[in-house]
């Protein structure tokens, strides 16, 4: 399991990413201002590939893949 922060929907304040294990999917936890609302279902992570959603089991990257400079 690891967990990375990062903000993923550029309001400022800090989400989470968890990478779970057990068969799990990622899981993505968008900060509201005091507390985390769970958007793994809405952010398409629920149905991303296992294999590729994990690195070493323990690590959470994040990164983009286009020249927006925003994870």
């Amino acid at each position: 399991m690891g967990v990375s922060t990062a903000d993923i929907d550029d309001d400022g304040d800090l989400d989470l990413v968890v990478c779970n294990l057990g068969g799990e999917s990622v899981s993505l936890f968008v900060n509201s201002g005091g507390f985390f609302i769970d958007c793994t279902g809405t952010s398409g992570l629920a149905t991303l590939d296992r294999a590729r959603a994990r690195i070493g089991g323990s690590v959470v990257v994040i990164s983009t893949a286009t020249s927006d400079p925003r994870p």
